[in-house]
Protein backbone atom coordinates (compact mmCIF):
# COMPACT_ATOMS: atom_id res chain seq x y z
CA UNK A 1 0.00 0.00 0.00
CA UNK A 2 1.40 3.48 -0.94
CA UNK A 3 1.48 5.78 1.66
CA UNK A 4 1.91 8.46 -0.70
CA UNK A 5 3.21 10.32 1.59
CA UNK A 6 5.59 14.00 0.74
CA UNK A 7 9.51 13.79 1.41
CA UNK A 8 10.32 14.76 5.42
CA UNK A 9 10.19 18.85 5.15
CA UNK A 10 9.10 21.74 7.66
CA UNK A 11 5.35 22.07 7.15
CA UNK A 12 5.13 24.57 10.23
CA UNK A 13 5.51 22.61 13.06
CA UNK A 14 8.24 22.30 15.66
CA UNK A 15 9.48 19.12 13.90
CA UNK A 16 9.86 18.28 10.25
CA UNK A 17 6.80 16.05 9.12
CA UNK A 18 5.75 13.62 6.19
CA UNK A 19 2.83 15.62 4.58
CA UNK A 20 0.82 13.10 2.46
CA UNK A 21 -1.13 13.86 -0.74
CA UNK A 22 -4.89 14.30 -1.14
CA UNK A 23 -4.80 10.33 -2.31
CA UNK A 24 -3.13 8.95 0.63
CA UNK A 25 -5.33 6.25 2.24
CA UNK A 26 -3.90 8.51 5.06
CA UNK A 27 -6.32 11.15 4.68
CA UNK A 28 -10.03 10.45 6.80
CA UNK A 29 -8.44 6.96 7.43
CA UNK A 30 -8.68 7.68 11.32
CA UNK A 31 -11.28 7.29 13.74
CA UNK A 32 -12.87 10.38 15.49
CA UNK A 33 -13.91 7.81 18.07
CA UNK A 34 -10.20 6.82 18.65
CA UNK A 35 -8.93 10.24 18.56
CA UNK A 36 -7.57 11.64 22.13
CA UNK A 37 -10.44 13.69 23.87
CA UNK A 38 -7.60 15.94 24.92
CA UNK A 39 -5.81 16.34 21.87
CA UNK A 40 -7.66 19.19 19.70
CA UNK A 41 -4.39 19.84 17.46
CA UNK A 42 -2.15 18.04 14.74
CA UNK A 43 1.57 18.09 15.59
CA UNK A 44 1.85 21.50 13.56
CA UNK A 45 -0.99 22.89 15.69
CA UNK A 46 -3.37 22.63 13.23
CA UNK A 47 -7.21 21.62 14.20
CA UNK A 48 -6.76 17.55 14.73
CA UNK A 49 -9.75 16.89 13.28
CA UNK A 50 -10.14 18.79 9.41
CA UNK A 51 -13.38 17.55 7.35
CA UNK A 52 -15.53 15.02 8.53
CA UNK A 53 -12.94 12.18 9.66
CA UNK A 54 -9.07 12.94 11.61
CA UNK A 55 -6.27 11.85 9.38
CA UNK A 56 -4.01 8.77 9.96
CA UNK A 57 -0.78 9.90 11.76
CA UNK A 58 0.61 13.12 13.52
CA UNK A 59 -0.07 15.33 10.59
CA UNK A 60 -3.62 16.68 9.38
CA UNK A 61 -4.56 18.02 5.97
CA UNK A 62 -5.77 21.08 6.87
CA UNK A 63 -9.50 21.96 4.48
CA UNK A 64 -10.88 25.57 3.17
CA UNK A 65 -14.39 26.33 2.36
CA UNK A 66 -14.59 29.21 0.16
CA UNK A 67 -18.06 30.80 -1.96
CA UNK A 68 -17.66 29.52 -5.39
CA UNK A 69 -20.80 31.17 -6.51
CA UNK A 70 -24.21 32.54 -5.14
CA UNK A 71 -23.17 35.49 -3.15
CA UNK A 72 -24.27 39.00 -2.78
CA UNK A 73 -27.36 38.39 -4.78
CA UNK A 74 -31.04 39.67 -4.64
CA UNK A 75 -34.23 39.09 -5.66
CA UNK A 76 -38.17 39.76 -4.71
CA UNK A 77 -39.79 38.16 -2.15
CA UNK A 78 -41.07 34.74 -2.84
CA UNK A 79 -39.34 34.33 -5.63
CA UNK A 80 -35.43 31.82 -6.21
CA UNK A 81 -32.68 33.37 -6.36
CA UNK A 82 -30.82 33.69 -9.82
CA UNK A 83 -27.14 31.97 -9.14
CA UNK A 84 -26.97 29.17 -7.08
CA UNK A 85 -25.61 28.92 -3.81
CA UNK A 86 -21.86 27.18 -4.16
CA UNK A 87 -19.14 26.27 -1.86
CA UNK A 88 -15.64 24.57 -2.52
CA UNK A 89 -13.51 22.54 -0.22
CA UNK A 90 -9.83 22.73 -0.96
CA UNK A 91 -6.88 21.70 1.62
CA UNK A 92 -3.52 23.65 2.16
CA UNK A 93 -2.25 22.89 -0.98
CA UNK A 94 -5.00 24.37 -2.85
CA UNK A 95 -6.20 20.98 -4.06
CA UNK A 96 -9.76 20.16 -4.20
CA UNK A 97 -11.24 17.92 -1.92
CA UNK A 98 -14.57 15.80 -2.85
CA UNK A 99 -16.60 14.27 -0.45
CA UNK A 100 -16.39 16.65 2.31
CA UNK A 101 -19.64 17.34 3.81
CA UNK A 102 -21.20 20.54 4.03
CA UNK A 103 -24.30 22.06 6.00
CA UNK A 104 -26.23 25.19 4.98
CA UNK A 105 -28.15 27.21 7.39
CA UNK A 106 -30.40 30.13 6.56
CA UNK A 107 -32.10 32.35 9.24
CA UNK A 108 -35.25 30.84 11.04
CA UNK A 109 -37.51 34.21 11.35
CA UNK A 110 -37.60 37.31 9.48
CA UNK A 111 -35.67 37.63 6.32
CA UNK A 112 -34.49 34.15 4.75
CA UNK A 113 -34.75 31.19 1.91
CA UNK A 114 -36.20 28.44 1.33
CA UNK A 115 -33.15 25.64 0.48
CA UNK A 116 -33.25 22.66 -1.74
CA UNK A 117 -30.80 21.19 0.45
CA UNK A 118 -29.08 22.17 3.34
CA UNK A 119 -26.51 19.22 3.82
CA UNK A 120 -24.66 19.18 0.86
CA UNK A 121 -21.54 17.10 -0.05
CA UNK A 122 -18.62 17.96 -2.41
CA UNK A 123 -18.01 16.51 -6.01
CA UNK A 124 -15.31 15.76 -7.57
CA UNK A 125 -14.28 18.82 -8.25
CA UNK A 126 -14.77 19.91 -4.64
CA UNK A 127 -17.58 22.25 -5.23
CA UNK A 128 -21.57 21.58 -3.64
CA UNK A 129 -24.49 23.23 -4.84
CA UNK A 130 -28.03 23.86 -3.97
CA UNK A 131 -30.84 26.16 -5.18
CA UNK A 132 -32.24 29.36 -3.21
CA UNK A 133 -36.12 30.88 -2.81
CA UNK A 134 -36.62 34.04 -1.60
CA UNK A 135 -39.04 33.74 1.97
CA UNK A 136 -41.96 36.50 1.96
CA UNK A 137 -40.13 39.20 4.06
CA UNK A 138 -38.12 41.45 2.78
CA UNK A 139 -34.44 42.22 4.07
CA UNK A 140 -30.96 41.33 3.83
CA UNK A 141 -29.71 38.03 5.86
CA UNK A 142 -26.82 35.43 5.63
CA UNK A 143 -26.96 31.91 4.69
CA UNK A 144 -24.12 30.08 6.59
CA UNK A 145 -22.24 26.71 4.96
CA UNK A 146 -20.04 25.12 7.79
CA UNK A 147 -18.02 21.52 7.75
CA UNK A 148 -16.69 19.86 10.61
CA UNK A 149 -13.24 21.09 10.93
CA UNK A 150 -13.75 24.02 8.76
CA UNK A 151 -14.38 27.64 9.11
CA UNK A 152 -17.19 28.41 7.76
CA UNK A 153 -18.47 31.22 5.25
CA UNK A 154 -21.69 33.03 5.09
CA UNK A 155 -23.57 34.11 1.54
CA UNK A 156 -25.05 37.59 1.82
CA UNK A 157 -28.44 37.84 -0.06
CA UNK A 158 -31.23 40.55 0.17
CA UNK A 159 -35.20 39.78 -0.27
CA UNK A 160 -36.32 42.74 -1.86
CA UNK A 161 -40.00 44.16 -1.11
CA UNK A 162 -42.64 43.14 -4.10
CA UNK A 163 -44.58 45.56 -5.82
CA UNK A 164 -46.34 48.50 -4.09
CA UNK A 165 -50.13 46.59 -3.33
CA UNK A 166 -51.36 48.90 -0.60
CA UNK A 167 -51.08 52.31 0.91
CA UNK A 168 -51.56 53.01 4.31
CA UNK A 169 -51.56 56.25 6.70
CA UNK A 170 -49.40 56.42 9.36
CA UNK A 171 -50.03 59.62 11.03
CA UNK A 172 -51.90 63.08 10.61
CA UNK A 173 -55.74 61.48 10.13
CA UNK A 174 -58.22 62.41 12.30
CA UNK A 175 -56.99 65.68 13.16
CA UNK A 176 -57.63 69.56 13.76
CA UNK A 177 -56.56 72.97 13.35
CA UNK A 178 -57.57 76.45 13.57
CA UNK A 179 -58.14 77.59 9.83
CA UNK A 180 -55.08 79.67 8.58
CA UNK A 181 -53.00 77.14 10.64
CA UNK A 182 -51.08 74.44 10.20
CA UNK A 183 -52.17 70.96 11.39
CA UNK A 184 -49.83 70.05 14.18
CA UNK A 185 -48.92 66.09 12.98
CA UNK A 186 -47.54 65.77 9.57
CA UNK A 187 -49.28 63.91 6.70
CA UNK A 188 -47.83 60.18 6.33
CA UNK A 189 -48.13 57.53 4.52
CA UNK A 190 -46.98 54.20 3.95
CA UNK A 191 -46.40 51.67 1.05
CA UNK A 192 -46.22 48.06 1.50
CA UNK A 193 -46.18 45.22 -1.00
CA UNK A 194 -48.65 42.41 -0.52
CA UNK A 195 -46.65 40.58 1.93
CA UNK A 196 -46.37 43.80 4.29
CA UNK A 197 -42.76 44.51 3.36
CA UNK A 198 -42.38 48.85 3.16
CA UNK A 199 -42.04 49.78 -0.14
CA UNK A 200 -39.16 52.31 -0.81
CA UNK A 201 -39.14 54.88 -3.97
CA UNK A 202 -42.74 55.10 -4.60
CA UNK A 203 -43.95 58.16 -5.52
CA UNK A 204 -47.24 58.98 -3.79
CA UNK A 205 -49.84 62.30 -4.98
CA UNK A 206 -51.83 64.21 -1.96
CA UNK A 207 -54.67 66.05 -3.37
CA UNK A 208 -56.04 68.48 -1.42
CA UNK A 209 -60.11 69.41 -2.02
CA UNK A 210 -60.02 72.74 -4.83
CA UNK A 211 -63.04 74.67 -2.82
CA UNK A 212 -64.57 74.52 0.17
CA UNK A 213 -62.50 73.69 3.32
CA UNK A 214 -59.07 72.33 2.60
CA UNK A 215 -55.31 72.91 3.29
CA UNK A 216 -52.11 73.72 1.71
CA UNK A 217 -49.32 71.02 1.37
CA UNK A 218 -45.53 71.85 1.68
CA UNK A 219 -45.29 69.35 -0.60
CA UNK A 220 -47.60 67.32 -3.02
CA UNK A 221 -45.84 65.03 -5.18
CA UNK A 222 -43.86 62.70 -2.47
CA UNK A 223 -41.73 59.76 -2.53
CA UNK A 224 -41.19 56.90 -0.19
CA UNK A 225 -38.40 56.80 1.80
CA UNK A 226 -36.40 53.14 2.75
CA UNK A 227 -39.01 52.88 5.30
CA UNK A 228 -41.71 53.13 2.85
CA UNK A 229 -43.30 56.31 4.13
CA UNK A 230 -43.55 59.17 2.68
CA UNK A 231 -44.14 62.84 4.57
CA UNK A 232 -45.26 66.37 3.88
CA UNK A 233 -46.86 69.43 5.90
CA UNK A 234 -50.32 70.45 5.93
CA UNK A 235 -51.59 73.90 6.61
CA UNK A 236 -55.52 75.10 6.76
CA UNK A 237 -56.97 77.48 4.32
CA UNK A 238 -59.21 79.71 5.62
CA UNK A 239 -62.61 78.35 5.10
CA UNK A 240 -63.83 76.05 8.04
CA UNK A 241 -64.88 72.64 7.95
CA UNK A 242 -64.36 68.57 7.67
CA UNK A 243 -63.01 67.29 4.14
CA UNK A 244 -61.26 64.66 2.74
CA UNK A 245 -57.02 65.03 1.25
CA UNK A 246 -56.83 62.18 -0.68
CA UNK A 247 -53.24 60.07 -1.24
CA UNK A 248 -52.78 57.95 -4.18
CA UNK A 249 -50.24 55.87 -5.83
CA UNK A 250 -50.29 54.13 -9.29
CA UNK A 251 -51.83 51.05 -9.08
CA UNK A 252 -52.51 51.33 -5.53
CA UNK A 253 -56.21 52.07 -3.90
CA UNK A 254 -55.98 55.16 -2.32
CA UNK A 255 -56.82 56.23 1.43
CA UNK A 256 -57.85 59.80 2.52
CA UNK A 257 -56.90 61.65 5.38
CA UNK A 258 -59.71 63.20 7.31
CA UNK A 259 -59.19 66.77 8.57
CA UNK A 260 -61.09 69.46 10.38
CA UNK A 261 -60.77 73.37 9.60
CA UNK A 262 -61.75 75.28 13.02
CA UNK A 263 -62.99 78.70 12.73
CA UNK A 264 -61.12 81.19 14.65
CA UNK A 265 -61.99 83.37 17.47
CA UNK A 266 -65.42 85.51 17.37
CA UNK A 267 -64.35 88.53 15.05
CA UNK A 268 -67.78 89.88 13.84
CA UNK A 269 -71.33 90.11 14.78
CA UNK A 270 -73.96 90.04 11.86
CA UNK A 271 -77.57 91.01 11.95
CA UNK A 272 -79.70 88.29 10.30
CA UNK A 273 -83.38 88.84 11.35
CA UNK A 274 -85.23 91.53 13.95
CA UNK A 275 -83.73 94.66 12.50
CA UNK A 276 -85.92 97.75 11.75
CA UNK A 277 -89.16 96.42 12.92
CA UNK A 278 -91.77 98.23 15.04
CA UNK A 279 -94.80 96.52 17.30
CA UNK A 280 -97.84 97.64 19.65
CA UNK A 281 -97.12 98.61 22.92
CA UNK A 282 -97.11 95.42 25.48
CA UNK A 283 -97.22 92.86 22.19
CA UNK A 284 -94.09 90.96 21.37
CA UNK A 285 -92.63 91.82 18.06
CA UNK A 286 -93.04 89.84 14.72
CA UNK A 287 -88.89 88.46 14.19
CA UNK A 288 -87.07 87.47 16.62
CA UNK A 289 -84.09 88.79 17.37
CA UNK A 290 -81.08 86.55 15.87
CA UNK A 291 -77.24 87.34 15.15
CA UNK A 292 -74.87 85.37 13.83
CA UNK A 293 -70.90 85.22 15.02
CA UNK A 294 -67.94 85.00 12.44
CA UNK A 295 -64.74 85.18 12.75
CA UNK A 296 -62.47 87.35 11.09
CA UNK A 297 -62.53 85.32 7.31
CA UNK A 298 -66.12 84.78 7.57
CA UNK A 299 -66.67 81.51 9.02
CA UNK A 300 -69.50 80.82 11.81
CA UNK A 301 -68.30 80.56 15.31
CA UNK A 302 -70.38 78.07 17.82
CA UNK A 303 -70.14 78.16 21.51
CA UNK A 304 -70.04 81.87 21.87
CA UNK A 305 -71.58 83.88 24.63
CA UNK A 306 -74.25 86.58 23.26
CA UNK A 307 -75.18 89.02 25.14
CA UNK A 308 -78.68 91.37 24.43
CA UNK A 309 -79.31 94.54 26.27
CA UNK A 310 -82.31 97.11 25.73
CA UNK A 311 -82.85 100.44 27.22
CA UNK A 312 -83.34 100.69 31.45
CA UNK A 313 -86.13 103.48 31.43
CA UNK A 314 -88.66 104.46 28.86
CA UNK A 315 -89.33 103.19 25.03
CA UNK A 316 -88.16 99.34 25.86
CA UNK A 317 -88.15 95.83 25.83
CA UNK A 318 -88.31 92.61 27.74
CA UNK A 319 -85.58 90.17 26.31
CA UNK A 320 -86.92 86.53 25.97
CA UNK A 321 -83.03 85.21 26.78
CA UNK A 322 -80.87 88.19 27.72
CA UNK A 323 -77.51 85.62 27.76
CA UNK A 324 -77.44 83.48 24.98
CA UNK A 325 -75.01 80.71 23.06
CA UNK A 326 -74.65 80.44 19.64
CA UNK A 327 -75.38 77.10 17.67
CA UNK A 328 -73.43 75.37 15.43
CA UNK A 329 -74.28 77.75 12.59
CA UNK A 330 -72.81 80.75 14.77
CA UNK A 331 -76.61 81.78 15.31
CA UNK A 332 -78.08 83.41 18.78
CA UNK A 333 -81.42 84.37 18.49
CA UNK A 334 -83.98 85.78 21.08
CA UNK A 335 -87.84 86.98 21.44
CA UNK A 336 -88.80 90.59 22.70
CA UNK A 337 -91.92 91.97 23.71
CA UNK A 338 -92.66 96.01 23.38
CA UNK A 339 -93.07 97.46 27.00
CA UNK A 340 -95.86 99.49 27.61
CA UNK A 341 -93.83 103.12 26.53
CA UNK A 342 -93.89 104.41 22.87
CA UNK A 343 -91.13 105.42 20.73
CA UNK A 344 -87.65 104.17 19.18
CA UNK A 345 -84.55 102.58 20.73
CA UNK A 346 -82.40 100.23 20.10
CA UNK A 347 -81.57 96.68 21.63
CA UNK A 348 -77.72 95.84 22.11
CA UNK A 349 -76.17 92.75 21.06
CA UNK A 350 -72.71 92.07 22.38
CA UNK A 351 -69.34 89.10 22.31
CA UNK A 352 -66.65 90.24 24.59
CA UNK A 353 -63.78 92.04 22.13
CA UNK A 354 -66.11 92.17 19.43
CA UNK A 355 -67.68 95.45 18.28
CA UNK A 356 -71.22 95.63 19.52
CA UNK A 357 -74.53 95.81 17.12
CA UNK A 358 -77.92 97.42 17.78
CA UNK A 359 -81.14 96.31 16.68
CA UNK A 360 -83.74 99.42 15.53
CA UNK A 361 -86.88 99.21 17.11
CA UNK A 362 -89.58 100.81 17.83
CA UNK A 363 -93.22 100.36 20.16
CA UNK A 364 -96.20 101.84 18.95
CA UNK A 365 -99.23 102.51 21.24
CA UNK A 366 -102.54 101.15 19.99
CA UNK A 367 -104.70 103.24 17.42
CA UNK A 368 -107.67 105.02 19.87
CA UNK A 369 -110.38 106.14 17.70
CA UNK A 370 -112.10 108.87 19.05
CA UNK A 371 -116.55 107.98 19.42
CA UNK A 372 -117.75 111.71 18.76
CA UNK A 373 -116.75 115.15 18.47
CA UNK A 374 -115.04 116.93 21.42
CA UNK A 375 -113.85 113.92 23.07
CA UNK A 376 -110.99 113.82 24.72
CA UNK A 377 -107.90 111.28 24.30
CA UNK A 378 -104.90 111.06 26.28
CA UNK A 379 -101.89 110.09 24.35
CA UNK A 380 -99.73 108.80 27.35
CA UNK A 381 -96.11 109.17 25.43
CA UNK A 382 -94.42 110.05 22.24
CA UNK A 383 -94.93 108.27 19.18
CA UNK A 384 -98.81 107.42 19.34
CA UNK A 385 -100.85 107.08 16.75
CA UNK A 386 -104.23 108.39 17.04
CA UNK A 387 -107.65 107.78 14.91
CA UNK A 388 -110.64 110.92 15.34
CA UNK A 389 -113.95 111.27 13.66
CA UNK A 390 -114.73 111.91 10.25
CA UNK A 391 -112.48 110.60 8.13
CA UNK A 392 -111.01 108.51 10.78
CA UNK A 393 -107.66 110.48 9.82
CA UNK A 394 -104.68 108.48 12.04
CA UNK A 395 -102.84 111.33 13.97
CA UNK A 396 -99.29 110.50 14.71
CA UNK A 397 -97.52 112.31 17.51
CA UNK A 398 -94.02 112.04 17.14
CA UNK A 399 -91.92 113.86 19.95
CA UNK A 400 -91.66 117.46 21.91
CA UNK A 401 -92.89 119.11 19.07
CA UNK A 402 -96.17 117.65 17.78
CA UNK A 403 -96.96 117.76 14.24
CA UNK A 404 -101.11 117.46 14.25
CA UNK A 405 -103.03 117.18 10.99
CA UNK A 406 -106.78 116.20 11.69
CA UNK A 407 -108.90 116.89 8.81
CA UNK A 408 -111.82 115.56 9.79
CA UNK A 409 -114.67 116.65 13.00
CA UNK A 410 -113.12 118.59 15.52
CA UNK A 411 -112.11 116.98 18.40
CA UNK A 412 -110.33 117.59 21.39
CA UNK A 413 -107.22 115.76 21.67
CA UNK A 414 -104.89 115.62 24.97
CA UNK A 415 -101.36 115.80 23.56
CA UNK A 416 -98.47 113.78 25.52
CA UNK A 417 -98.63 113.12 29.55
CA UNK A 418 -99.12 116.27 30.99
CA UNK A 419 -102.91 115.50 29.60
CA UNK A 420 -102.93 118.85 27.74
CA UNK A 421 -106.26 119.27 25.25
CA UNK A 422 -105.93 120.49 21.84
CA UNK A 423 -109.29 121.17 19.90
CA UNK A 424 -108.99 121.17 15.93
CA UNK A 425 -112.10 121.65 13.87
CA UNK A 426 -112.32 119.83 10.37
CA UNK A 427 -110.79 122.51 8.10
CA UNK A 428 -107.54 123.30 10.52
CA UNK A 429 -104.33 123.24 9.03
CA UNK A 430 -101.37 122.07 10.91
CA UNK A 431 -100.51 122.83 13.87
CA UNK A 432 -96.83 122.32 15.41
CA UNK A 433 -97.83 121.59 19.50
CA UNK A 434 -94.31 121.91 21.67
CA UNK A 435 -94.96 119.45 24.89
CA UNK A 436 -95.77 121.84 27.89
CA UNK A 437 -98.07 123.83 25.69
CA UNK A 438 -101.92 125.11 27.43
CA UNK A 439 -104.90 124.76 25.68
CA UNK A 440 -106.17 126.33 22.26
CA UNK A 441 -109.72 126.01 20.21
CA UNK A 442 -108.13 126.57 16.36
CA UNK A 443 -111.28 127.28 14.43
CA UNK A 444 -111.30 126.14 11.06
CA UNK A 445 -109.16 128.92 8.79
CA UNK A 446 -106.69 128.74 11.24
CA UNK A 447 -103.04 128.64 9.93
CA UNK A 448 -100.03 127.25 11.52
CA UNK A 449 -98.53 127.60 14.84
CA UNK A 450 -95.50 127.51 16.82
CA UNK A 451 -96.75 127.85 20.71
CA UNK A 452 -94.18 128.07 22.95
CA UNK A 453 -95.71 129.40 26.13
CA UNK A 454 -99.14 130.36 26.91
CA UNK A 455 -99.34 131.60 30.43
CA UNK A 456 -98.68 135.81 29.48
CA UNK A 457 -101.26 135.04 26.79
CA UNK A 458 -104.11 133.14 29.14
CA UNK A 459 -103.78 136.56 31.30
CA UNK A 460 -103.25 138.51 28.33
CA UNK A 461 -106.68 137.00 27.04
CA UNK A 462 -108.56 136.98 30.68
CA UNK A 463 -108.13 141.22 31.11
CA UNK A 464 -109.80 141.70 27.52
CA UNK A 465 -113.05 139.13 28.90
CA UNK A 466 -115.40 139.06 31.17
CA UNK A 467 -114.83 137.94 34.64
CA UNK A 468 -116.46 134.97 33.93
CA UNK A 469 -113.73 132.18 33.33
CA UNK A 470 -112.94 130.59 29.79
CA UNK A 471 -113.64 126.77 29.19
CA UNK A 472 -112.13 126.73 25.75
CA UNK A 473 -109.28 129.79 24.93
CA UNK A 474 -106.39 130.27 22.97
CA UNK A 475 -103.81 132.43 21.01
CA UNK A 476 -101.31 131.91 18.49
CA UNK A 477 -98.38 133.80 16.92
CA UNK A 478 -100.09 134.31 13.76
CA UNK A 479 -102.33 137.05 12.77
CA UNK A 480 -105.94 136.63 12.44
CA UNK A 481 -106.47 133.93 15.17
CA UNK A 482 -110.10 133.96 16.24
CA UNK A 483 -111.18 133.48 20.02
CA UNK A 484 -115.07 132.69 20.41
CA UNK A 485 -116.73 132.80 23.31
CA UNK A 486 -120.71 133.75 24.14
CA UNK A 487 -121.82 135.53 27.40
CA UNK A 488 -124.58 134.36 28.80
CA UNK A 489 -125.63 134.88 32.83
CA UNK A 490 -122.02 135.77 33.47
CA UNK A 491 -120.68 131.95 31.62
CA UNK A 492 -118.90 131.88 28.80
CA UNK A 493 -120.17 128.94 26.51
CA UNK A 494 -121.06 128.25 22.83
CA UNK A 495 -124.61 129.65 22.51
CA UNK A 496 -124.22 131.40 19.14
CA UNK A 497 -127.38 133.53 20.03
CA UNK A 498 -124.84 136.26 21.65
CA UNK A 499 -121.15 136.29 20.35
CA UNK A 500 -117.89 138.29 20.66
CA UNK A 501 -114.88 138.15 18.87
CA UNK A 502 -111.48 139.51 20.06
CA UNK A 503 -108.45 139.59 17.85
CA UNK A 504 -104.76 139.34 18.51
CA UNK A 505 -102.02 141.08 16.80
CA UNK A 506 -98.66 139.05 16.99
CA UNK A 507 -97.49 140.10 20.28
CA UNK A 508 -101.33 138.42 21.54
CA UNK A 509 -102.59 142.11 22.77
CA UNK A 510 -106.10 143.02 21.67
CA UNK A 511 -106.78 144.34 18.37
CA UNK A 512 -110.42 144.55 18.14
CA UNK A 513 -113.92 144.16 20.31
CA UNK A 514 -117.20 143.67 18.70
CA UNK A 515 -119.91 144.03 21.11
CA UNK A 516 -122.59 141.32 22.12
CA UNK A 517 -124.62 140.54 18.93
Amino acid sequence: LDPQLEPLADKGGPTQTHAFQQDSPAFNGGSNALAPVNSTTEQRGKARISGTTVDIGAFELQLLLSIAGGNNQSTTVDTGFDDDLQVKVIDEFDNVVPNVTVTLTSPTTGASTSLKNTTLTTNANGTATTTANANTVAGTYQVEATSTGITGVNFNLTNNPGAANSLTILAGNNQNTTVNTAFTDSLQVQVTDKFGNVVPDVTVTLTPPTTGPGASLDSISLTTDVSGIATTIATANTIAGNYQLAATSTGITGVDFNLTNDPGAAAILNILTGNNQSTDVNTAFADSLQIQVTDEFGNVVPGVTVTFTAPATGASASIGSITLTTNTAGLASTTVTANSMGGNYQVGARVIGVTEVNFDLANIAAPVIVPGDFTSVIVPDDFTSVIVPGDSTLVTVPGDSTLVIVPGDSTLVVVRSDSTPLVVPANSTPVIVPGNSTPILVRGDATTSNIPDFTLIWQSVIEELPESGLEEFACQTAPAIVINFTEEEGEITLDEEIKTEIQRNQDCQPVANQGNE
